[in-house]
């Protein structure tokens, strides 16, 4: 049963398979057909009806619901019950429907399904209900159920769509705009259709989209059958004509435009359709700053600028450009190299950072999701360079030290230095030595001094190359530095030190003579002025006229000294610097020096101011002393001018044979040289031969200079004890010839012997023209000591004779008879003066230790003396006492300078004439040296033993001496005892000495007191020379003292003799001018910015110069 019954229901799943089948086709036909029909209708209603935008709205929208209902039934849920998707219809519905199709089954089919329920229901009757069951499915098997589903009756829609199809077909044919645009104006439900008018409104306009705040024109075409006149653009509710562009064109500009709007064109009552202008937010700057961090070495401060772009910095300055902007999601920085720089993000901010070293344009660009902004502003940056530092000099050699250069310098950086040298070197092959300058770091503009002693590099080289090199302060760049020019500084030869010496001597000595014979016309006119005051009546014109002769020849002869006097000084110190000298004519320069600086003492120069007021204010008696004393003066200073130029021309003689023996010394030294390169052939033979020549003629020259100076040494007043020389001469020229030959015939060995014998002869002429002048100066220091000793005694035989006449004068009265002898005495005493006055004279030529101030006693001698014989005639007791007076107290005065200049030379000639070779000095001191010390020894044990000798007569005569010659000597005695206190005095006080020598001399002193006042007193005494005695002990011990210090000074290290040149930048001009001019340039209180204060120290720079 079961197998019939499954059968059963397997031919009505079959059935309603195709029931539905069935169904989904003509769901398909019907859809076809309502769809067609539909669009048909839709689209002939729009066509012809062209209605607005809200019943096309509704049409599309309920066409479209028509379109969705019938495929979801006639479609959608058909396919779903075909698979059995949702409720389908059961089967007895099933057999319903077949029992409608086949008459045959009628309820049959529908019975047998109930009692197949039945059969599964009820156990009773179970087996009868089976077999009608079995019997019934067998009627039903043959009858084919799916058959009851005709899907070919489904043909019939066919007919409707192929008319729908036709219909369509005709349209298409004949009016296709009905189809097309009818359906067209639906689905477009919101756009607004005109109706087809003569013309058309064309919108010109690529885009309608407009920045915020923008202008916008739109334009507007015409196309159609004609052109109107007149188009009008509707917005906002109002009506505005559009302006012609051209025939067919019209247009109208929105002006910043804010918000969207839209809008319509009209014209003749023809509209067009609406647009609407989007106005959208343009990416746009707020505002901005910039902020520069600029290198601190540049000393310029940090700025920050607001909304500017251009703009100045230093080199390697960090720039941060620092940007607030509105609807902006983008901003970028595009530099004049095409280098694009995104700026970043930072809160609301957008942040750019640069490094400035060379200057550069750049704009800012600008997006947003809407626009992109190009170059929207534009700026450019100047970036200043830090430039090369630059520098000036300006040397001065000094005039009193040649090899001293003094340097002004000016140095210029836009922000200062690091550092500045001077550098040398003393040949191309040596390297650049340097030493540094201080340099105020953080000035740009200023000025330096700096002096420099060449004489240090001397050595062999003749040239030394020196620049300054300043660096500036860059951190950016690295230190930069700028040289100044190459400068050289050339030592001059020996031939040019020569020359220079022989000029020099030449002008001094003419300027000399040329002084000489002005001082004598001066003299002249003065007596010549005085004789005709006296004998003619001159006018006021003629006196005036004859005083200004007098006083432009004073002016010329004051002038000519100082010059002359500067150009001597100048020469020496020329000598000095570039040339070794021995220390006596070392000091022999400065003792004429001396001289020639005293030549017009300050007595003369007011005697020329008095006279030159007498042009003024003439008075006859004040004019008649003034040209005695003018006179006497003159006659001084004709004195000193010849002892002057004996002096030089003595002095040039004794530099020219020092250098002559310098000279044979060199020259010696290059023989043995050149011996050596002979014997080792170090060399070509013309080079060595050449070597050769140029020390014989060397020699030559040596040999020439001294032959002159042996020439000059004739023409002096007392001349040197010299000797030519001639056989050493000979033998020299001889060796040289010799070697010449050898040389020549290749003897090389020969050659060099002759060379070293001819080295030792040289050294001989050496050494034996320094002995003669060293025997000839200890001869002639002799000779002037004994010649002052003389002036002395006379001195002193001449003052007590001038005691004695002023003692007998004093006791005189008016009217006496024995006036008239004492008048003769006192002539004579003038006549006497005389001799010792040109005694004196005659040695100051000889010795220049003989200075202006012993000039200045002889004077007032003589004018006292003068006065004094002036005064006899008219018996001025008084005037004569007085003048007598005054004669005595310059005598002692001049006996005490001369005991003093005794004492100086004694002690010249201890220290110069003990040296090796000096047989012929006939008096030799004790030991060389400096200290004063061994001299005033030896005066003392010659005192000592004078008043031995004085006690020893005392004892021998019974205490019985000649009181003349025992006043004498005591006073010789006294005299020289307080020159020797003197010298204590100026020893104790000089802080040299060492403690314990200065307390020695300090009793020496005291018991040098005690014994001046025994002489005083004539109290010649045991005790007196026990005193002695001990002053010589006492001096002695103090020398040992000295002596043991001077060779513990040798021991220290011996100090430089270069001068500390610490002040250089007063060796030049207007010192207070640029004292001023620095500290205006350099600390000036004035805030300026950079470019300014440059500029103002420019103009500073420019005003000093």
């Amino acid at each position: 049963m079961e197998d019939n019954i499954t059968i059963l229901i397997e031919k009505l799943d079959g059935f309603i398979r195709k029931y539905y089948k069935n169904r989904i086709i003509k769901g398909v036909f019907l859809s076809v057909i309502i769809y067609i029909s539909s669009l048909l209708l839709v689209s002939f209603l729009e066509y012809y009806g062209r209605f607005p935008v809200g019943v096309r709205t509704l049409i599309f929208w309920t066409t479209l619901g028509l379109y969705s209902l019938v495929f979801v039934l006639y479609l959608v849920i058909p396919m779903l019950k075909f698979y059995q998707i949702g409720k389908i219809i059961s089967h007895k519905q099933a057999a319903s429907i077949i029992a409608e199709h086949f008459s045959e089954v009628k309820d049959k089919l529908l019975n047998t399904l109930e009692l197949a329920e039945l059969a599964t229901i009820s156990d009773r009757s179970r087996d009868l209900i089976v077999a009608s069951i079995q019997q019934r499915t067998m009627q039903f098997r043959n009858i084919p159920f799916t058959n009851a589903v005709n899907i070919r009756k489904n043909l019939r829609y066919l007919r409707h769509i192929g008319l729908l199809g036709v219909v369509i077909t005709i349209i298409l044919i004949f009016s296709p705009a009905i189809i097309t645009e009818g359906t067209n104006r639906i689905l477009s439900y919101n756009t607004v259709y005109v109706e087809e008018a003569p013309f058309a409104f064309e919108l010109l306009n690529d885009s309608l989209v407009v920045e915020k705040g923008a202008d916008i024109e739109i334009q507007v075409r015409i196309e159609g059958e004609y052109v109107p006149d007149k188009v009008s653009i509707s917005y906002g509710g109002n009506q505005f004509f559009m302006s012609r562009g051209s025939k067919s064109v019209f247009k109208y500009k929105f002006r910043n435009i804010n918000n969207s709007l839209g809008f319509k064109f009209e014209s003749e009552g023809i509209r067009s359709a609406g647009y609407t202008i989007d106005v959208l937010p343009p990416p746009s700057i707020i505002d901005f700053r910039v902020i520069a961090d600029v290198p601190e070495y540049t000393g310029e401060k940090d700025f920050e600028l607001e909304n500017t772009g251009d703009f100045a910095v230093p080199q390697g300055t960090n720039i941060k450009w620092m940007f607030k902007t509105s609807d902006n999601e983008e901003l970028f920085l595009v530099f004049d190299d095409s280098l694009k720089q995104n700026a970043s993000r930072e809160t609301f901010d957008f942040v750019l950072k640069k490094r400035a070293m060379r200057s550069f344009n750049y704009a800012v660009s600008l997006a947003n999701k809407y626009f992109r902004k190009k170059n929207v502003i534009s700026y450019a940056v100047n970036v200043i360079p830090d430039i090369y530092p630059e520098i000036f000099i300006n040397s001065l050699s000094d005039s009193v030290n040649p090899s001293v250069v003094y340097f002004q310098g000016l140095v210029n950086d836009d922000y200062g230095f690091s550092k500045l040298k001077f550098c040398y070197r003393t040949s191309e092959k040596d390297s650049v030595r340097t030493e540094t300058i201080p340099v105020l770091k953080n000035t740009n503009s200023q000025q330096f001094y700096f002096a420099y002693d060449f004489s240090k590099l001397k050595g062999d080289n003749n040239v030394i190359e020196y620049y300054f090199q300043i660096w500036d302060n860059d951190q950016v760049n690295g230190s930069k530095s700028t040289r100044s020019g190459m400068m050289e500084f050339k030592f001059p030869s020996a031939e040019e030190l020569k020359k220079v010496e022989q000029e020099a001597s030449e002008n001094v000595q003419s300027g000399l003579e040329e002084s000489k014979r002005l001082t004598e016309e001066i003299k002249k006119d003065v007596k010549s002025l005085k004789e005709r005051m006296i004998k003619d009546n001159l006018t006021q014109w003629e006196q005036n006229k004859l005083m200004e002769d007098i006083a432009k020849k004073q002016q010329k002869l004051e002038s000519l000294l100082n010059q002359m006097s500067l150009e001597n000084k100048q020469k020496n110190d020329f000598l000095n610097n570039f040339s070794e000298q021995e220390k006596e004519i070392l000091e022999k320069q400065q003792q004429l020096e001396k001289i020639m600086d005293e030549l017009l003492n300050d007595e003369i120069k007011d005697l020329i101011k008095e006279f030159n007021k007498m042009m003024e204010e003439f008075n006859k008696d004040k004019m008649e002393e003034i040209t005695k004393d003018m006179k006497l003066s003159l006659d001084d200073l004709s004195e000193q001018l010849d002892r002057t130029m004996e002096l030089m021309k003595k002095y040039d003689i004794e530099s020219t044979i020092e250098k002559a023996a310098e000279e044979l010394n060199k020259l010696a030294e290059e023989q043995e040289k050149l011996s050596e390169e002979v014997k080792d052939k170090k060399a070509t033979e013309s080079e060595l031969q050449e070597k050769q020549q140029q020390q014989s003629d060397k020699f030559k020259e040596v040999m020439k200079d001294y032959k002159d100076a042996l020439e000059k040494n004739k023409e002096l007043e007392s001349p040197m004890q010299l000797d030519k020389m001639e056989q050493e001469q000979q033998d020299v020229n001889q060796n040289f010839q010799e070697q010449k030959e050898s040389m020549e015939q290749n003897k090389g060995n020969k050659a060099s012997k002759s060379q070293k014998t001819n080295a030792q002869n040289l050294k001989q002429m050496a050494q034996r023209m320094q002995n003669l002048m060293n025997s000839g100066s200890c001869s002639q220091n002799s000779e002037n000591m004994d010649d002052l000793r003389q002036i002395i005694d006379n001195l002193v035989t001449f003052s007590f004779n001038q005691e004695d006449l002023m003692g007998t004068v004093n006791k005189t009265k008016r009217g006496d008879p024995a006036i008239k002898d004492y008048n003769k005495r006192q002539a004579k005493l003038q006549d006497d003066f005389e001799i010792i006055k040109d005694s004196l004279y005659a040695l100051a030529k000889r010795s220049p230790m003989l200075g202006s101030a012993i000039n200045e006693k002889l004077k007032n001698i003589q004018r006292d003396m003068e006065k004094a014989n002036e005064n006899f005639p008219d018996q001025n007791l008084m005037e004569i006492g007085k003048s007598q007076q005054y004669v005595m107290t310059s005598a002692n005065d001049l006996l005490l300078l001369l005991s003093e200049i005794l004492q100086q030379m004694m002690e010249q000639a201890n220290s110069n004439c003990n040296k090796p070779g000096d047989k012929q000095c006939s008096k030799p001191g004790n030991k060389p040296g400096s200290s004063p010390i061994p001299g005033m020894r030896q005066q003392q044990q010659g005192l000592k033993e004078q008043l031995e000798q004085m006690i020893q007569q005392m004892k021998d005569g019974q205490g019985k001496l000649d009181p003349k010659s025992t006043n004498k000597q005591l006073a010789k005695m006294i005299a020289e005892q307080e020159v020797f206190k003197d010298m204590l005095s100026d020893m104790i006080n000089n802080s040299s000495l060492s403690p314990e020598s200065a307390q020695k001399l300090k009793e020496i002193k005291n018991l040098v007191e005690q014994n001046e006042r025994d002489l005083a007193n004539k109290n010649i005494t045991p005790t007196l020379l026990k005193r002695q005695s001990q002053i010589v002990t006492r001096l002695l011990e103090a020398e040992n003292s000295e002596y043991q210090r001077e060779i513990d000074k040798k021991r220290e290290s011996k100090e430089s003799k270069i001068e500390n040149f610490s002040n250089p930048k007063e060796i030049f001009q207007y010192k207070s001018k640029n004292s001023k001019f620095d500290e205006l340039l350099n600390t000036s209180s004035l805030k300026l910015y950079k470019f300014y204060d440059k500029k103002y120290k420019e103009y500073l720079l420019k005003l000093e110069e």
